[in-house]
């Protein structure tokens, strides 16, 4: 679908929860020539795209998005792979979510409460210190924070610079405090982006780690 929603040579894309890289790799595969600005504020995972040789093109950033720049504490959790599961928010460690990730990965059990100060910035702060006219294509992954980057994104939203969005929905109750389609929809469609795809299907009495993937898009898709 990726392919069909970008008509550039050189898209320019921002990652915005980096982890390893993973994502970096997936759209360099799809697009080679891409211009990609990576978010990730866990100092131990920026070191590890750094250091690596195949992502020594892309612009790096030791930080967090969120909707206003600042500090602030970011829950390691332990649960999970490469910091996979860390957030501004607290795991809910009697959900069902918890209890089912620690029976399938049996080596990651350990939670906790540790957390380390990292650094926030805006998107629209960014883009503007950058004097960044478009993005192509803006992934976000940050555990439940999905809606406070786009707060901090409110004039690119506006304006249109960002062309597609994807970001993860956890559907199951993981951390502490809510968060539903109505916390995306309210931000983006009153800025004309429409919801196009989702990657996945399910319920979390059968799936009680069930998230999702979600596509946005401000122009329409001939697909």
């Amino acid at each position: 679908l990726i392919p069909l929603l970008i008509n550039s040579e050189r898209p320019v894309i921002f990652d915005v929860g980096a982890n390893k890289g993973q994502s970096i790799v997936r759209f360099r595969n799809i697009f080679k020539n891409s211009e990609i600005h990576a978010f990730e504020p866990l100092p131990n995972l920026y070191k590890q795209i750094k250091d690596n040789n195949k992502f020594n093109d892309i612009f790096l950033v030791n930080k967090a998005l969120g909707r206003s720049e600042g500090k602030s504490e970011l829950y390691l959790n332990n649960l999970g792979n490469y910091g996979a599961m860390s957030s501004f928010k607290k795991l809910d460690k009697t959900s069902a979510y918890v209890e089912e990730y620690k029976r399938i990965n049996k080596n990651w059990n350990e939670i906790n409460d540790n957390s380390i100060p990292v650094k926030i910035t805006t998107l629209d702060k960014y883009v503007k210190s950058n004097q960044i006219n478009s993005i192509d294509y803006l992934k976000i992954d940050v555990q439940g924070w999905e809606s406070e980057v786009l707060r901090g994104a409110s004039e690119s939203l506006k304006k249109g610079i960002i062309k597609n969005i994807e970001l993860e929905f956890i559907i199951a109750q993981a951390y502490n405090g809510n968060v539903s389609f109505s916390d995306f929809d309210k931000i983006l469609f009153k800025n004309k982006y429409k919801l196009i795809a989702i990657n996945n299907y399910g319920d979390t009495i059968n799936n009680k780690n069930l998230s999702i993937d979600l596509i946005y898009t401000k122009e329409k898709a001939e697909l």
